[in-house]
This record gives structure tokens, sequence and C-alpha cells, in this order.
């Protein structure tokens, strides 16, 4: 499942812990000192996936789903996975990753994978639907973005928009009125990041031919209320009068 990097030890390492122990301290202890209690060991994040898992109101329980993947992993892919979503640095990479991928014309989909696959990110459109008339089209459709480590999607939002469209006189497809705009985070099984999400109400631009809907994620690393850094992004949506739609990760 994962490709695990091992480090070699070296003369002044085995040195360092010789003192550290005649000091009575730890480096590993103080390591994990560093990251969430909820992601200190792998019967701790276990412990946290299964709390959630029973908290969550959501009927596709992602916390269940998590569980379940983790506790399949050996003991080593465990704490590779734990060493990944308590880095700040990967999960910026995670993110700077999922915000260059691009869905070509005709395609519905697009991926990436990054630190020899052990990490994947993918974005895609999740619904779609047109209903009404002929000359007076109602479309709705969503997309999601989402980043997966070592089978567990560890962060997935959707931005969808639901808008009108119809013919006038000077052609097709103009877009009257974008009547329902959403964005939701569905999973975040990383106690190190806490997910805020700023949205700019959606308008219509391009002479009426489309809409546009945007959300500002802004992300903070933190353990024990210390902050570790943080990353943002914009996870932005196009919508066209003739029922077709874009979106995309811009990261800030």
């Amino acid at each position: 499942m994962f490709r695990i990097f091992k480090r070699k030890v070296t003369i002044f390492s085995m040195i360092f812990i010789i003192f550290t122990i005649m000091l009575g301290t730890s480096a590993i202890s103080a390591e994990e000192n560093n990251v969430p209690e909820e992601s200190s060991s792998p019967d701790k994040y276990a412990e946290y996936l299964k709390e959630q898992s029973i908290s969550s109101l959501s009927s596709d329980n992602e916390f269940e789903s998590a569980l379940e993947t983790f506790n399949a992993m050996s003991k080593e892919e465990q704490e590779q996975y734990l060493s990944y979503i308590n880095d700040p640095e990967v999960l910026n990479d995670m993110y700077e990753a999922l915000a260059s991928l691009e869905i070509e014309e005709g395609e519905s989909f697009a991926s990436k994978e990054i630190y020899g696959g052990d990490i994947k990110v993918r974005t895609y459109k999740s619904e779609s639907s047109d209903i009404g008339p002929l000359e007076d089209y109602n479309y709705a459709q969503g997309h999601n973005s989402e980043a997966e480590i070592g089978g567990i999607n560890v962060i997935r939002v959707n931005i969808y928009m639901q808008w009108d469209s119809s013919s006038s006189s000077s052609g097709c497809c103009i877009i009257s009125s974008v009547n329902d705009a959403t964005n939701t985070v569905i999973e975040n099984v990383i106690p190190l990041q806490e997910v805020n999400a700023t949205e700019r109400q959606p308008y219509i631009t391009g002479s009426g031919t489309q809409a546009v809907y945007s959300v500002l994620y802004n992300i903070r690393y933190s353990y024990e209320d210390i902050g570790t850094g943080g990353a943002a992004f914009k996870h932005e949506m196009v919508a066209y009068g003739t029922g077709d739609s874009v979106a995309g990760i811009f990261f800030q």
C-alpha cells in the first residue's frame, strides 16, 4: 500500500540518542508532542475515527470507511500514513497537486499521484441534470475534489450550482438566474487541519452566458491550539448557459 522510505542511522544520530537517554529525555516523545493527540499513534487515531464515526450524522459515514481501511493496514503502513497527515509540508504538496488538475474538454475526471503513488488527488463532476420546456432550461451540476492517502479519502470538498438558461434574440443559452449555490466539506479525517470556508456569492458574467461561484478554504494546521502553519485554496465553478460547467482548485 505504501512505499516506505527508511532512514539511514548514522554514528551521529546514535550519539544523539545515547545523549538524550542519559539526560532522561526522549527525542521520539518530543516529536510526538508536536502533533495532535488524536493522531499521535495508531491506537489514538483509530480511537479518533471511531468516535467521529459514532457522532457522524452522514448516511455515507466517511469516518467508518476510513477506520476500516486504517485497521487493515500493517503497523508500518499506519505509521507512514500518520507521518503524512501530521506533516504540513506534505499536506501543502497535496493541495498544490490538487490545484494542478485540469479536466480536458469532453472529459469529466482528472487525477494525479505524488509521493510515489502514496498520495492520489482527483477532481470530477458529481451531478448533472437538465429539465424544462424546449426554450427554458433548468440545470444543476456539482464538482468534487478530493485527496487520498493510503486508500483513505482524507479530504473531499464539493461545489454545486443550479441555474436557469433560455434562448434570446441575440442567440442561445443566456443564464437568467442562479437559483442555488452551495459548498460542502464532505470529508476531513486529518486532526491536524481545521478547514474554514468563505464563499463569494454567484454572479452572472460573459454577456449573460456564464455564472461564477467560488469559495475560499482557509486551512489552519495546529495541535493543542498551537498554530504550525496553514494553507488556502479557492474552489471555483463556472456554469454555462449551454448547461455544462467546469470547476477547479486554485492554491493561494
